[in-house]
């Protein structure tokens, strides 16, 4: 009797949780509409020279099962400077690079953000010894990005930031859950990986190959794309292509992600008040090397990291003047041996307003 009074209520405190996690998702989401209609409805020139400003919310509660598991969490704000207003010491790195100089289109941006990484089990103080283990990473960047009248778009980034209870990571998860009616507490952060610097250089470059249509009115195209990640954050090699169909699709590469993902970016040029495309893509990715699952927590868990991880990718993005929206849906391939699914889920919202 009493194990069945412990079921039931087991059962609904986890509905009661997954309930209060869509609660958050959509409180999130009608904010999120809400500040976007008032941005864009001061209205702005369509022009490509200002710069642009871009916020990305990454969460698997925008999946079937809505609970916290694997990549958990990201959150990133950049700034992408005008053209020809990036400071001056940016300026010469840009003159330094090889191939830069020339470009049609040179933008410098500056991002800060963080991710969350958890065991299966939130419930544990001592996570699974199977799982990966808890882990958070907060970093800033300086990204170079460049555009060319042949549809390519070149993208440096090097990234500087920390892994371990200095990223607040822990912090951060708990203070939500607290604030979310019947959440589980995440109990294991004590076991996180611990504090260390962590550094990345990343590159990747992105044709846009049109198919069909024209700028005004319907348009397809594709967009492969290959890159390479250089530090003790990650080491890997990807390559991969994207597609988008829509209405009066602007110049741009895709909406951008936390990385690792399919490539994309805050930059993106219109020629008309409003238009939308969907989106969709690959990845795959080799991973020579991955901190957040290569090194072992305070409790001596290590997992063994699968060498090849894939994403797929499928999304929608509309534009009103200067104003872009976007939701991707990202299914991702198991990244460790013993990882309990075959595959993990999240969501990506993406907003880049340009001034």
């Amino acid at each position: 009797m009493s194990q069945g009074v412990g079921r039931k209520s087991q059962v609904c405190a986890k509905s009661a949780w997954v309930q209060s996690e869509y609660a958050l998702a959509r409180w999130i989401g009608v904010a999120f509409v809400s500040a976007c209609m008032a941005l864009s409805a001061a209205g702005a020139p369509r022009e490509s020279g200002g710069g642009a400003f871009t916020l990305v919310v990454e969460n698997d509660l925008f999946s079937a099962n809505g609970q916290d598991r694997n990549y958990t969490s990201g959150l990133k704000a950049a700034y992408l400077t005008p053209a020809g207003a990036e400071p001056r010491w940016a300026r010469r790195l840009g003159d330094i690079l090889p191939g830069y100089a020339d470009r049609l289109d040179t933008r410098f941006e500056f991002e800060i953000g963080q991710s969350m990484y958890t065991p299966r089990d939130l419930t544990r103080t001592n996570p699974d010894p199977t799982d990966r283990a808890y882990a958070g990473l907060l970093y800033a960047s300086l990204g170079l990005i460049s555009w060319t009248d042949t549809n390519i778009l070149d993208q440096a980034q090097i990234v500087l930031g920390v892994v371990g209870p200095a990223s607040q990571a822990g912090a951060s998860q708990r203070w939500l859950h607290r604030r979310l009616d019947g959440s589980v507490e995440p109990r294991g952060w004590g076991t996180q990986i611990p504090n260390q610097f962590a550094g990345e250089l990343r590159l990747q470059r992105t044709h846009r190959i049109p198919i069909w249509g024209a700028s005004d009115g319907p348009q397809v195209d594709i967009a492969p794309h290959y890159g390479v990640s250089i530090g003790n954050l990650t080491t890997a090699a990807n390559l991969g292509a994207g597609f988008r169909a829509g209405w009066n699709v602007p110049v741009d590469f895709g909406p951008p992600r936390v990385s690792p993902s399919l490539p994309g970016s805050g930059y993106f040029v219109t020629n008309h008040d409003f238009g939308w495309y969907v989106f969709g893509g690959v990845d795959a990715r080799y991973v020579a090397h991955s901190l957040v699952l290569d090194e072992r927590g305070s409790a001596g868990a290590r997992v063994d990291r699968k060498p090849w991880v894939a994403d797929g990718q499928l999304g929608i993005a509309t534009y009103w003047g200067n104003l872009r929206l976007a939701y991707t849906q990202v299914w991702r391939s198991r990244e460790f041996e013993t990882q309990k699914s075959d595959y993990a889920q999240f969501g990506a919202i993406s907003m880049s307003w340009r001034r």
